[in-house]
Order: structure tokens, then C-alpha cells, then sequence
């Protein structure tokens, strides 16, 4: 059976050896020195003066006798010197750690000693470039460690992705899915922390592109941020579903955006407008984005599209077989993108990532688990279904929360929903269901409703309404910090949770 890899079957291998981030760097140079690389605030650097500070950044590095495996921290802030100090690291052979002091303090200590960072680099340390020692740097090779992304893990403390020199070129080669060019102005919205922030920032530097780092304090204000892209004249920018949706309802006038990335989370309900809206899903240890959909109407949810066509793609059973064609499984990939696993975390790594059953030719040897629940559709689009981990079990029948939230969803006035589960005093599974809301709804309407388009095994026992939904740092809803319903238990791994405020009471029965 070939109809569960990507693109053509197994017997066809459309990848060819990507060049490194730093050779197409050094080309743009070449090319366009003169242009501005970078913006931020009233700043800009050039191209060319890009290149010569990031030079003398990774001569420092190597005068210290750090390169390769070496992880250095960046504590800069979003600045133009962020990014300078993040081309330097890479053109030293060395990966970098970007540390934001968004995160709480005992975090950026854990990251710091959990990656043995060598070296911090800081202003201090960008303003003393001259006087320090230099060395040429190591000869960069693609299997050099160069990004650690940290995400949130199961066990309370973040777990580090590790992303290879050859990650990051796979993901940069792959410009054209999303129709960037050299005549773009990228609005970085990502924060430097997140995945995201790889093609925010060096596939435009690649290929000759203006990076504009949007401002901090402007990031969670909508209509600044509207009036900010327009006024720069931003071309292509990521927002969060979340933030796109408001964002939308402002850029009446903006006529210079030609791309918005939504990813992160489902997206549903975006206005057709004048510029592409894509669908993107990604993930850190995919190194970014593996798809993308472009969403031409007004619709409940979205595809995440089709797998690029560098990587092979399987859906699969818990059993490792490929599922029946239209069948829900577990989205796995391989592939150019796939990193090199969890730092410092064999075990996770093992789980995750497993040798790919199918083939054993590179570089698709290693098959990534993503989690993630899917179904292809008939055109060859994926369509997200759930986290592995969100499939619920409710009196013997599975539940998929995605499908039970676009019901919440559906219903007029809610403008947002959450489903999950919590036991009760015997061990049985409770679906509860979180929404936010304008008004007031009436509880016994709702749940009506949704009676009338689920089945009843499938309709939330409890129905909560809340203020806002506690959201990680990159914007996802996170249901681990869900207030639990009086009367319910915690999960085992979601204890030490904050009661967040409630605003309309569940039902009682």
C-alpha cells in the first residue's frame, strides 16, 4: 500500500540536499548589501553591515573556543542586536538559546543549566566586540546542533527541541509554499522564544527580505498593531487565531498586506480579505511549518492542508499501521525538518521519535510522532482533528474534544470553547465544557442545542462559562490550567493549577 506517504508514493524522493542558511546568507550579501536587513523601532542595519557585526560576533565566539554542540544564550531583548547575535552564533558553528524575560526567573534558570550554556550573550557583551579575542570560527556542517526551542512538557519543566543546521535550511528552502520574496517587509510578530520565530526571521534573511521586528508593547494591542502594519507597510505577518480574528475586523485599510500566517491553534471564522489568509500547522520539532491551506471563505474550522513535498507523511494506528484511507490516526513525519530530538531526555526522544518502518532512505530514516490526530480528505488536504492526548473517553465511547468545541462554537454568542475531562469521586470520566461569551447564556438552551447536533454521550455535562482562557506563552489555549469543576478531581499531571474566575455556574447535573 502507498496511499499513506506524501506526494506521489513511496517509490519517488523529491529531496535534494538544502543549502545551509549561511551560504544563502553570504549570497544575499552579495547581492544586496545596501538593503536593509533589519527594522526595529527607528533602527535599521543593512545587509551588509549585518553580515560584518554577525562576523565579528562569531569571531568572538571561536576566539573563547566555543563552536560546535556549544549552546549560547541570547539575553537582548527583540532587538536588532537579537538577531545579529543569532546569525553570529550560527556562522560560529554554535547553537543558540534565545532567553526572554517574559519567562518567570526560576524557568530561565532551568533552560540555562538544563543546556549548559557557555556563554550569555548580552549588550555588554555586543558593545565590547572590538577588544575581545577573535578566531576564526569552525566550518559549519549540516548536522551541527543550531537552535534549542523550548516547549512546555508533561512533567512541569519545559523540554528542549533540538534543531540542526539542516532543519533550519530545509525549513528557509522551502520559501515558495508560502510565497515570500525578496520584495516582502515580515513583520516579526513571533516572540524570538517560539518556533515561529525561524521563518520570521532568517528565511526572509536568506533571500533577501526586510525583517520588521514588530514592538513588544505593541504585540497584545490590536488596533496599534493594525495601525502599525499599515504604516510600515508590512507585506506578510503571523498572527496567532486568536489575535487574527480581532486584527481582521481593523485592516479595512490595509492595502500592503499580501500574506497572513495563522497557526498555533485551530483556526476558524476568517473573513475573506484582499491579501492570502494560510492555514499553517507547525511544530518545534518539526522546525516550523510542514503545511499550509490558503482559506478562501468564512468556515467553522479549516484543513491544515498538504504535507510539503519534501517530507513523507503516514497517519497511522496506535500499532504503528497505516489506517484506512479517510481514517482518523496519528499524523507521523519524516523528513529534512524532523530535529534531532528532546535535549538531555532519551526517553521522550525515544517515544517520539522512532525509526520510520516504511523506508530506510535518507534522510527519512526517522519517523517524528506528532500527536496529533488527522483525516485526509478526498482532495488530499489534512484535516486536524484533535491532540492524541485530548481524545477523550466518556462511558466507554471515544470523544474528540475538536469536534464537541466547534459544536460550543457554533452556538450564537459564544466566541470561544474548550472541552476536556476530570473524573469524579467513583473514576468516571465528566466532559466539561469552557466557553467565553459576550452576555449571559442560558445553560439549558445551550445544552439543547447541542443536543440537537451531538450525540448525548458527547454533550459536556458541565458547562462553564469563564472570563478568558488561560493561554501559554505562544497563544495556545492551555487546558492544564483549566479551573476544575467543585465535586471533580485534577489529573495526576495537572496539579498545583490557579483557580481562574468563573463567571456563569455549571450545571449541576
Amino acid at each position: 500500500m502507498e496511499s499513506f506517504t506524501s506526494n506521489g508514493g513511496a517509490g519517488r524522493n523529491f529531496y535534494k540536499a538544502d543549502r545551509l542558511f549561511f551560504e544563502m546568507f553570504e549570497d544575499t550579501v552579495a547581492r544586496c548589501g545596501d538593503k536593509t536587513a533589519v527594522i526595529w523601532k527607528n533602527e535599521s542595519i543593512s545587509y551588509q553591515k549585518l553580515d560584518k557585526k554577525s562576523t565579528l560576533v562569531a569571531q568572538c565566539i571561536a576566539g573563547r573556543g566555543l563552536g560546535c554542540e556549544d549552546v549560547i544564550g541570547i539575553k537582548l531583548g527583540r532587538t536588532i542586536n537579537a538577531i545579529v547575535a543569532m546569525v553570529g552564533i550560527l556562522k560560529a558553528d554554535a547553537a543558540f538559546l534565545f532567553l526572554d524575560s517574559v519567562y518567570p526567573k526560576e524557568k530561565l534558570q532551568y533552560m540555562v543549566g538544563d543546556c549548559k550554556c557557555a556563554l550569555i550573550i548580552t549588550e555588554e557583551f555586543m558593545e565590547d566586540l572590538e577588544n575581545m579575542s577573535h578566531a576564526v570560527p569552525e566550518a559549519v556542517r549540516p548536522k551541527d546542533l543550531a537552535v534549542i526551542i523550548y516547549t512546555s512538557g508533561s512533567t512541569g519543566n519545559p523540554k528542549g527541541v533540538m534543531i540542526e543546521q539542516k532543519n533550519l535550511a530545509a525549513l528557509i528552502n522551502s520559501y515558495n509554499d508560502l510565497e515570500i520574496t525578496e520584495d516582502d517587509v515580515l513583520g516579526a510578530f513571533a516572540n524570538f522564544c517560539f518556533v515561529a520565530c525561524l521563518n520570521d526571521v532568517f528565511t526572509p534573511l536568506a533571500i533577501g527580505a526586510t525583517v520588521d521586528i514588530v514592538l513588544s508593547e505593541i504585540r497584545k494591542h490590536i488596533k496599534l498593531l493594525a495601525q502599525y502594519y499599515q504604516e510600515h507597510k508590512i507585506t506578510i505577518t503571523y498572527l496567532p487565531p486568536h489575535m487574527a480574528e480581532k486584527y481582521m475586523s481593523l485592516d479595512a485599510d490595509n492595502t500592503t498586506l499580501k500574506t497572513l500566517i495563522v497557526s498555533s491553534e485551530p483556526a476558524r471564522n476568517l473573513q475573506k480579505r484582499q491579501y492570502n489568509i494560510r492555514n499553517v500547522y507547525a511544530a518545534s520539532e518539526l522546525c516550523n511549518f510542514v503545511s499550509s491551506y490558503l482559506i478562501t471563505e468564512k468556515a467553522g474550522s479549516y484543513p491544515i492542508g498538504k504535507i510539503k513535498k519534501t517530507l513523507k507523511y503516514y497517519i497511522l494506528d496506535d500499532n504503528h499501521n497505516a489506517v484506512p484511507d479517510g481514517e482518523i490516526g496519528e499524523l507521523c513525519l519524516s523528513g529534512p525538518q524532523i530535529s534531532r530530538g528532546y535535549l538531555n531526555n532519551p526517553e521522550k526522544t525515544a517515544a517520539q521519535y522512532i525509526e520510520n518502518p516504511f523506508t530506510r532512505e535518507e534522510p527519512y530514516q526517522t519517523l517524528y510522532k506528532t500527536g496529533d490526530l488527522v483525516q485526509e480528505l478526498p482532495d488530499g488536504n489534512l484535516k486536524f482533528v484533535c491532540r492524541k492526548d485530548w481524545m477523550l473517553k466518556i462511558r466507554g465511547y471515544r470523544v474528540e474534544s475538536r469536534e464537541v468545541e466547534l459544536a460550543m462554537q457554533s452556538y450564537h454568542e459564544i466566541t470561544g470553547a474548550a472541552v476536556t475531562a476530570y473524573p469524579d469521586d467513583g473514576g468516571t470520566n465528566i466532559l466539561c465544557g469552557y466557553f467565553t461569551a459576550e452576555q449571559e447564556i442560558e445553560i439549558e438552551k445551550f445544552k439543547a442545542f447541542l443536543k440537537s447536533r451531538l450525540p448525548n454521550y458527547m454533550v459536556p455535562l458541565k458547562l462553564i462559562r469563564i472570563d478568558n482562557f488561560p493561554r501559554n506563552l505562544n497563544g495556545k489555549i492551555d487546558k492544564h490550567l483549566l479551573p476544575v469543576p467543585e465535586g471533580l478531581h485534577s489529573l495526576p499531571c495537572h496539579n498545583a493549577r490557579p483557580k481562574l474566575p468563573v463567571l456563569q455556574g455549571a450545571d449541576p447535573n
